[in-house]
C-alpha cells in the first residue's frame, strides 16, 4: 500500500496549471479540467493504490468516449474533443493522481518497439522489396494520397508513460478499449526517469514539430517555445536540436555554438542523437550508428540512400521508398517531405512527373 498525502489535495493544484499554461489555452479549460479531476472519483471510494487509481481515470475515460490521436497534445484537445495522445494524456494522468495524492513517476522512452514499430518495419522492407512498384519505375504517392490519420511513424519519436506502485509501468493512451493491457510495455531504444516538468517541457516541443511540418510557424515564434521548453526542463534535448536547426537557417552562430554545447553535454547512445552528430558534422560512421539502431528512421535512410548515393537509378528507387513511408507517418507528411527534399526530387524526376504529385 502506498503513502498517500491527502493534504496534497488542499494543495494550489501546481501540475493542473502547469498543463494549462504549456497547452496556451483559455481560463475556463483549467476549471474544466479540475472539475473533470474531481467528477472521476465522486462515486468511488479513493483508492489507496496509485495503479487502481490510474484504473479509475482510464475506465472513466473509455466510458466517457475519449479517444488517442496523434498529434493532439494539448489541454483543449482533451477538454473539447476528447482527444489526447501519449503526451496530453500522461499529463491528465499524473497531474490528477498528485491531485488525489499519488505520487506517479514518469519516464520517456525512445523509438519504442510496439505494434506500430513491427508495421512500418514491415511496409519499410516491402517498398525495398519491391512489392508495391518496380527499380525501374518507382512510383511516388501524390499530395492527395496522404494518409489522413496516420499510424505510422517512421522516426525514433518520444513516448512518455508513468511508473506507479510497485514500479508497474501505465501506458496512458490504452484508452480504446477496456480489454487492453495498460501495463503493456514493450522494449525501447533507450529510456530515461524524468518529471512531471519535464514532460509538460515536451508540449511546447510538439507544437513547434507540427507547426514545422505544417510550414506555418515563424521562427521567432518557434524560438520562444523551445525556451520555454528549456526552462522547464534544460535537458530537454530534443529543443537543445530544434533550436540548433533554428541556428542553422539564420545563420545565429551564438545560438548555434550554445545549443551545440548543451547537446553534447546532455549525450545519448541512440539513433537520434547520432543522427544529429551526423547533421553537425557529416562523419559517415555517426550515420550508420544511427541506421544501426533504427533502419526505419526515414530522415537517416534519406541521408545516406538518397542524398550520398551517387547511382541516379538507386537514388531514384530510395526516395520513392522514403516518400510512401512519409506517406504513412505521423512524425512527417508528404507535403513536408517533398519541400524539405525539393533538391533531391528535381536531382531525381523529371518536371512532368513533380508536376504530377500535386495533381
Amino acid at each position: 500500500m502506498e503513502n498517500i498525502h491527502i493534504e496534497s489535495r488542499q494543495s494550489d493544484q501546481r501540475l493542473y496549471r502547469l498543463f494549462w499554461e504549456v497547452s496556451n489555452t483559455e481560463e475556463e479549460d483549467l476549471e474544466k479540467l479540475k472539475r473533470l479531476g474531481e467528477e472521476i472519483f465522486k462515486s468511488s471510494p479513493q483508492p489507496t493504490d496509485s495503479f487502481e487509481a490510474a484504473e479509475l481515470i482510464r475506465k472513466f475515460l473509455i466510458n466517457n468516449n475519449f479517444h488517442n490521436q496523434e498529434g493532439a497534445c494539448t489541454l483543449q484537445k482533451l477538454i473539447h474533443d476528447k482527444r489526447g495522445n501519449c503526451l496530453s494524456l500522461t499529463l491528465l494522468f499524473g497531474s490528477i493522481l498528485s491531485e488525489r495524492g499519488f505520487s506517479p513517476k514518469y519516464e520517456i522512452v525512445l523509438n519504442p518497439k510496439d505494434g506500430a514499430f513491427e508495421q512500418e518495419d514491415e511496409l519499410f522492407n516491402e517498398l525495398k522489396n519491391g512489392c508495391y512498384f518496380s527499380y525501374d519505375t518507382p512510383r511516388l504517392p501524390r499530395l492527395k494520397d496522404q494518409e489522413e490519420v496516420p499510424e505510422l511513424r517512421f522516426a525514433p519519436l518520444e513516448h512518455p508513460r508513468l511508473i506507479l506502485s510497485q514500479d508497474r509501468v501505465f501506458e496512458c493512451t490504452a484508452i480504446e478499449d477496456v480489454k487492453e493491457n495498460p501495463e503493456y510495455a514493450p522494449e525501447a531504444e533507450a529510456k530515461q526517469l524524468v518529471d512531471f516538468e519535464a514532460v509538460a517541457s515536451n508540449v511546447y516541443v510538439d507544437q513547434v514539430k507540427k507547426d514545422s511540418i505544417n510550414l506555418k510557424i515563424p521562427i521567432s515564434e518557434a524560438m520562444d517555445k523551445l525556451e520555454k521548453a528549456l526552462k522547464l526542463w534544460p535537458n530537454n534535448r530534443e529543443a537543445h536540436s530544434m533550436l540548433l536547426e533554428i541556428a542553422e537557417i539564420t545563420q545565429n552562430a551564438e545560438l548555434k555554438k550554445r545549443s551545440l554545447e548543451e547537446y553534447r553535454r546532455i549525450g545519448g547512445d541512440d539513433s537520434r542523437f547520432y543522427f544529429r552528430l551526423y547533421q553537425m558534422t557529416r562523419e559517415i560512421e555517426y550515420l550508420d550508428e544511427a541506421l544501426e539502431r533504427a533502419p526505419t528512421y526515414l530522415e537517416a535512410f534519406m541521408a545516406k540512400y538518397v542524398e550520398l548515393e551517387k547511382d541516379l537509378s538507386e537514388a531514384k528507387f530510395n526516395f520513392a521508398v522514403a516518400a510512401n513511408c512519409a506517406r504513412e507517418s505521423t512524425a512527417y507528411n508528404l507535403q513536408f517531405f517533398y519541400s524539405h527534399y525539393k533538391d533531391q526530387l528535381e536531382r531525381l524526376y523529371r518536371k512532368e512527373e513533380i508536376s504530377a504529385l500535386s495533381k
